[in-house]
């Protein structure tokens, strides 16, 4: 079963919305469409053909674009989120907090590889922060499956550290270390919608994890421009748990299950360093 989200449905309406326009203001002014509507309508010959075209046009692409911030706001509120400020798209930043820790939902727009020919396209991303006690750039990525799946920046040759044969940690920690974040809570959590979280900057870690047969120029060249993209995304934040993916959730279900995800990954983080905190030797 294919998955058509809001987002995509109101992509598609402004992209029917410009071609309506467009095909009935031409139809218009080139007399196609009498006796129904005069070419008179339209002043101005061509450029008044033109102008009618982009004004119906920006007029719908804002009205579209109001509905769907409208829509944010709800399933935020629905998720027990409340709208907060204004974002660069319009869209507000949805803050709350999930057993006294501070979490926020928000949007960004990047660039995604659509493979082949096609190049590299524009798209929005919706990004789930929950705020660490504690930041740390000495990050890491706990999921489940394939950690490839969760970041196109991410190889699938990847070094992780398994836990339990479905979950895995990738990061500079040991196996113990590992079963230590990942809490019931949070397995939980990764057993649903949600696939991965990240936890801190992981950046290092990851660069790190590159298997050693990755050499050579062709592989200096992957691992710096696969560095470079790591350390250029804004979704590495030192001080949050996070979770970012394509698209804009206007699904108060799934947006509560990635709020509660990385919560849980926070909650994980703040538990694990308190433990290794009492575990430590008392200086002589």
């Amino acid at each position: 079963m294919v998955l058509v989200r809001k987002h995509a449905l109101y992509r598609l309406g402004t992209m029917a919305w410009w071609l309506v326009v467009a095909g009935s203001t031409i139809a218009v002014g080139t007399g196609n469409a009498e006796p129904y509507v005069s070419p008179a309508v339209v002043p101005d010959g061509p450029v008044g053909l033109f102008g009618s075209i982009v004004a119906l046009g920006v007029i719908g692409t804002v009205a579209l674009t109001a509905l769907e911030t409208r829509s944010w706001k709800r399933t935020g509120r629905r998720a027990g989120l409340s709208p907060e400020g204004v974002g660069l798209r319009g869209k507000p930043d949805l803050t709350g907090t999930v057993d006294g820790r501070a979490v926020t939902a928000s949007t960004y727009e990047g660039e995604h590889n659509s493979g082949g020919e096609g190049g590299t396209q524009s798209v929005t991303y919706t990004l789930v922060e929950a705020d660490l006690d504690d930041p740390t750039d000495d990050g890491y990525v706990v999921g489940t499956g394939d950690v490839s799946a969760y970041d196109d920046d991410i190889p699938s040759e990847i070094q992780t550290q398994a836990v339990d044969g479905e979950h895995f940690v990738l990061g500079d920690v040991s196996e113990a270390d590992a079963r230590s974040v990942l809490t019931p809570q949070l397995e939980d959590a990764l057993d649903g919608p949600v696939n991965a979280v990240v936890v801190g900057n992981p950046t290092d870690a990851i660069t790190s994890a590159i298997p050693d047969d990755v050499d050579g120029y062709l592989g200096s060249m992957l691992v710096s421009g696969m560095e470079s993209a790591l350390r250029d995304k804004e979704t590495f934040a030192a001080g949050a748990a996070s979770h970012d993916e394509k698209g804009l959730l206007l699904n108060a279900t799934e947006l509560e299950a990635r709020v509660e995800a990385v919560a849980a990954a926070a909650d994980a983080q703040a538990a694990a360093r308190a433990d290794a905190t009492r575990t430590e030797p008392s200086p002589d």
